[in-house]
């Protein structure tokens, strides 16, 4: 009787000790594993022992929400397996996030179904994630709701750029260069990095902004700490070309020439920007050849090798077309030589 009483007392206190124990030997207690594995979407061994159970179903869930065919359906979803909103705060113990992985998944798909101002409601529910606020504003931004993307970047300091960036990028496609000046001047400046100057840079371009984007260009490096990159040029490049600035345009080629930077070198890419704006215009050819002529050598293309030479060589040869559908006419060219 009494050897009975301690096998039983020997068993029950096992079982107590692995049902309350958060980890096992392999990472993970076995009721976490029991868990992990009875779901219909289970995680592989190899990653559920790494993770607390929590974090587990929280991958499960994110995947669930992943294949949803609605905004709807990813709403069902979180109100019914997550834990980060008014009627159920979210676990402070936890260290890896609580819910802000589920939550950006959901906000996703209300991007990919449309639906802005349920990306917003959710992102209300996790308010301290940058990640869903970045998430939300790129999707403001989208679909026309520029004014809601400032109103997120306002509520709040942000501790990275991202959400900063998207909504530099959500005023750039509603052609509001105006907003994309005040996001960069309200942003803390340690949170400038150079895909932000690079963001600022491809607004202004694409809103014929030359003089603006030549401002940042200049001051990137001793307001932001921020070393502009060959992008950097290009982009500003290509937005005093939009704004028939020729001339200033010329200057920044000769500025990256002059850099001593291998990075900054003008390219091909470099020259066929200017090429596609000279493109049949024989004043604003010389006007190139007299400006980098003179700095580069003696402005022939036989006198100069590599990339300048393969400028002037082309630029002469009108273009058709715009965007990615631009071709050279040589072709036709050549085929009206035959002919004759």
């Amino acid at each position: 009787m009494k050897a009975a009483i301690s096998i039983f007392f020997i068993y029950t206190t096992l079982i107590s000790w692995f049902s309350s124990s958060t980890t096992s030997y392999w990472g993970i207690s076995f009721a976490s594993a029991a868990m992990v594995t009875s779901s219909p979407l289970t995680v592989p061994l190899a990653t559920a022992t790494t993770m607390t159970v929590a974090a587990a179903n929280r991958l499960v869930i994110t995947r669930r929400i992943k294949k949803c065919k609605s905004v709807q359906e990813a709403l069902d979803i979180l109100d019914k397996e997550c834990c980060s909103h008014a009627n159920h705060p979210p676990d402070e113990n936890l260290d890896d996030n609580n819910d802000e992985d589920v939550f950006a998944q959901a906000i996703s798909i209300c991007g990919k179904y449309k639906d802005p101002q349920s990306a917003i409601k959710l992102m209300k529910r996790i308010p301290n994630s940058d990640l869903c606020r970045a998430r939300v504003i790129s999707i403001c931004g989208a679909h026309g709701k520029v004014d809601d993307a400032l109103c997120l970047i306002a509520e709040k300091p942000l501790s990275t750029s991202g959400p900063y960036n998207a909504a530099i990028a959500a005023c750039g496609n509603q052609n509001n260069w105006e907003g994309i000046l005040t996001v960069l001047e309200g942003m803390p400046k340690t949170v400038v990095t150079s895909l932000t100057i690079n963001a600022v840079l491809t607004g202004l371009s694409k809103n014929r902004r030359g003089t603006q984007a030549l401002d940042i260009l200049n001051s990137a490096e001793s307001k932001w700490n921020v070393k502009p990159d060959r992008v950097s040029y290009h982009n500003t490049l290509s937005a005093l070309l939009r704004d028939n600035q020729l001339e200033e345009a010329c200057r920044v080629v000769l500025k990256m020439k002059e850099s001593g930077r291998p990075d900054l070198s003008p390219n091909k890419e470099t020259y066929n920007r200017i090429a596609s704006a000279i493109s049949g215009k024989e004043r604003a050819r010389a006007t190139v050849v007299g400006i980098l002529g003179e700095n580069l050598g003696s402005g022939s293309a036989e006198a100069q090798p590599g990339e300048f030479a393969e400028f002037q060589k082309w630029s002469i040869i009108p273009r058709k077309g715009e965007g990615k559908t631009t071709y050279w006419t040589i072709g036709h060219v050549v085929m009206e030589g035959e002919k004759d």
